[in-house]
């Protein structure tokens, strides 16, 4: 095998995510419930992993724990979530904020209470573009444009005041949630109770924005 093909192989079997051994509890007046006992999984570079559960399993909050979006009341007694080799319930938050929204992010199931409804679309997606990528005001915009266009949003170029014209709370479901999709998603029932041309539309955007 050539030194090429090694680091081809090396690439593809890197871990991108493992959690191991993760509980998570639950504060309630009464005393703890517990949500998640010793769960390990672990995800390679380029691979899909899917959860399948009934309700309340805690196929969510294992979403909600990755990127650490629990409630005040939650409490993770052990285990670790490592992404990237870095564990991410170790992070201080400055250093997540530089890793959630860029490399890792939820995307949430009802995309149109996710969203800020008092938020253009544009200035939501831009803050993010800010955050994460040094860039001027206007490269910032022109990537706005860009991303609603690759996700298949019409009239991307359509806007006022450098923002665009459409609110969260104006847009239907499907197309809020495609401008939810970060580079590598945790989903919490990303397709649940859509249609199907909904449901393959969003995983194949899903699929593109990792390519």
């Amino acid at each position: 095998m050539s030194a090429q093909e090694t680091q081809i192989r090396s690439d593809q079997d890197e871990t991108l995510l493992s959690v191991d051994n993760l509980s998570v509890e639950f504060a309630v007046s009464d005393g703890r419930i517990q949500a998640l006992r010793d769960v390990s999984l672990s995800i390679e570079s380029g691979e899909t992993l899917g959860i399948a559960g009934e309700s309340g399993s805690g196929k969510s909050t294992l979403a909600y724990a990755i990127v650490r979006y629990l409630d005040n009341n939650a409490h993770v007694p052990e285990g670790s979530i490592e992404f990237k080799g870095r564990d991410l319930l170790e992070m201080l938050p400055a250093e997540l904020r530089s890793v959630r929204g860029k490399q890792i992010a939820h995307v949430a199931q009802n995309a149109s209470r996710a969203l800020n409804p008092s938020m253009r679309i544009g200035k939501q997606i831009r803050e993010t573009i800010e955050l994460h990528q040094d860039v001027s005001g206007e490269e910032a915009q022109n990537r706005v444009h860009e991303v609603l266009d690759q996700v298949n949003i019409p009239d991307p170029w359509r806007s006022r005041n450098g923002t665009r014209t459409n609110c969260p709370a104006a847009s239907n479901s499907g197309r809020s949630s495609r401008r939810g999709w970060p580079v590598t998603p945790t989903c919490s029932s990303s397709t649940s109770r859509r249609p199907g041309w909904t449901s393959r539309r969003r995983r194949n955007c899903s699929t593109s924005s990792r390519n």
